[in-house]
């Protein structure tokens, strides 16, 4: 082996300022001896050799026998080994943990078991204690799944199960996971459902009527004037036309003959003028068509009252979507009304003024009375119908869930 060098100068020194050697290396040969007093720095020294050159030599440091001598006092002998000392130490720490974990376990067994002391306290009397206060608490629960399963399966106005005879404690405690608040509305829609009996209704054939037909037909009667073929000077006004055919009708049957309005005689030559004056065929042509255009409205507006809807014959689940229905179309009809009226009352005053033109109705015509969607609610009321009973049991179900979570906030321990 040749030359060793150790760099002298990365050896520190903490409570030494200067450097403890005077070279910057030292040089080992192949036998070297290094001797000095004690706390010279030899052991400092040996631990920087093998710092510098331990990943090029296989390095080892005596440091004295207890370093590598270990007592083991169970065996009576010395275990030699590398970091022996260290070793034994910790093989006396885990034997130290063993004894004392032994020793905690039997404490612990011996708490499990009845103490030959009266009142003494232990795991096993605290555990006998449990084991009462949870036998009485049991006790206390089987009472009230008990009594709540009688009280479930007996009442009445509605009854809450299909077979009440076989709904006890168990039925109860298999449901409580199923309990669910209902508001007052859902609880009293539930009851009138179970009240129910089948309800098949009738769909409503409420054909559509074309309006717009309607006001050209009327617009065109406006327009229409009675030309005058027999003459009458002293009928040179609307208003005297109408107030001539007015006494003709309060007149012509009249055996006095005297006029209401000024008191003269009126004589039969002015009572036959006058009827063949109105009596023209013309003027019939014209009162038919106004006769018949408002027995036609006249028949309409019947056929819209007669529309008679209501939501009491509907199950209660449909019926407030069933009312706002019923009061969109009602809507609706009082719309169509309205301009039936108009049409009828123009009809009237045109009665009164056959020999003018009158002014034509520049009206909107309403939209017809649309009754798909209440047909619709109908239809689905009856498919309900016909699901009555499966529909009644969910009802019942629902109202039974609501009694039990009201038992069950009643008792707190559940």
């Amino acid at each position: 082996m040749g030359e060793i060098k150790i760099d002298l100068t990365q050896i520190k020194f903490d409570d030494l300022d200067e450097a403890l050697f005077l070279d910057d290396e030292l040089i080992l040969k192949n036998k070297n001896f290094i001797f000095a007093k004690n706390g010279s720095g030899k052991s400092t020294l040996a631990d920087a050799i093998k710092k510098q050159k331990e990943n090029e030599y296989d390095v080892h440091i005596f440091k004295g026998f207890e370093s590598v001598l270990g007592e083991n006092e169970k065996l009576n002998a010395f275990a030699l080994a590398t970091d022996g000392g260290e070793n034994q130490k910790r093989i006396e720490e885990l034997e130290h943990d063993k004894t004392a974990k032994e020793i905690s376990k039997t404490q612990i067994s011996d708490s499990l078991k009845e103490p030959i002391e009266e009142n003494a306290d232990n795991f096993f009397t605290k555990k006998k204690k449990a084991e009462k206060r949870l036998l009485e608490k049991q006790g206390v629960i089987d009472e009230f799944l008990y009594e709540s399963g009688k009280f479930i399966s007996s009442h009445q106005m509605p009854t809450l199960t299909e077979n009440p005879r076989s709904y006890n404690k168990n039925s109860f405690k298999n449901e409580i996971s199923k309990r669910q608040q209902l508001q007052e509305v859902e609880i009293s829609r539930a009851k009138e459902l179970l009240k129910s009996e089948p309800r098949l209704l009738n769909t409503y054939d409420f054909s559509n009527i074309n309006y717009k037909k309607y006001l050209i037909s009327i617009n065109e009667i406006l327009q229409s004037k009675v030309e005058e073929k027999t003459k009458i000077v002293r009928l040179n006004s609307q208003e005297r036309i109408n107030f001539a055919q007015r006494g003709l009708e309060l007149h012509k049957h009249d055996e006095e003959n005297i006029c209401a309005f000024c008191g003269n005689e009126i004589t039969i030559e002015t009572i036959e003028e006058l009827e063949t004056y109105f009596s023209a065929d013309e003027v019939k042509a014209l009162k038919h068509r106004i006769i018949k255009g408002k027995d036609q409205i006249s028949k309409e507006i019947e056929r819209i009252d007669n529309l008679k809807l209501n939501s009491t014959d509907f199950y209660p689940d449909f019926i407030p979507e069933v009312e706002d229905e019923i009061q969109n179309i009602n809507e609706q009809t009082k719309i169509v009304k309205t301009f039936l009226i108009e049409l009828i009352n123009s009809l009237e005053i045109k009665e009164k003024n056959l020999f003018s033109e009158s002014s034509v109705l520049e009206i909107s015509v309403p939209a017809n009375i649309d009754l798909f969607n209440f047909n619709n609610l109908i239809k689905k009321n009856n498919e309900f119908s016909k699901n009555l009973t499966a529909e009644q049991e969910k009802a019942r179900a629902k109202l039974r869930y609501h009694e039990i979570y009201n038992l069950v906030e009643k008792n707190i321990m559940l």
